[in-house]
């Protein structure tokens, strides 16, 4: 219920599936930017999955063929950060190549 009483204008993610959706946005939109910063609006979220959904099979290749590993994890993990924005009214995603590991192996090294 916080998230709701809050306001953002960016929310930073991080992890697989948030890479994936990302490197298929560039795939989609042409972009050759650096992963680590990179910026998705909320709205293009959505567009994403269509225009995976769209390409049927040639779609499914294309995961496989960029995002290895992701096959089964990409769509539902964009369900959910669609969900996320939708309800926390936050317009845009700042990818971060970091994950949680290294915030946890930071934390015990410094």
């Amino acid at each position: 219920d916080w998230l709701c009483c809050e306001s953002f204008d960016v929310a930073y993610v991080v992890g697989g599936s948030a890479r994936a959706m990302a490197k298929m946005h560039q795939i989609f939109d042409g972009s050759t930017q650096d992963l680590h910063g990179y910026r998705i609006f909320s709205s293009d979220i959505g567009n994403i999955y269509k225009q995976i959904l769209d390409l049927k099979i040639e779609g499914i290749k294309l995961i496989d063929q960029y995002c290895g590993g992701r096959l089964f994890s990409i769509i539902p993990g964009m369900v959910i950060l669609q969900t996320v924005m939708e309800y926390t009214n936050i317009p845009v995603l700042r990818l971060s190549r970091f994950g949680v590991r290294e915030g946890y192996l930071l934390n015990y090294v410094i």
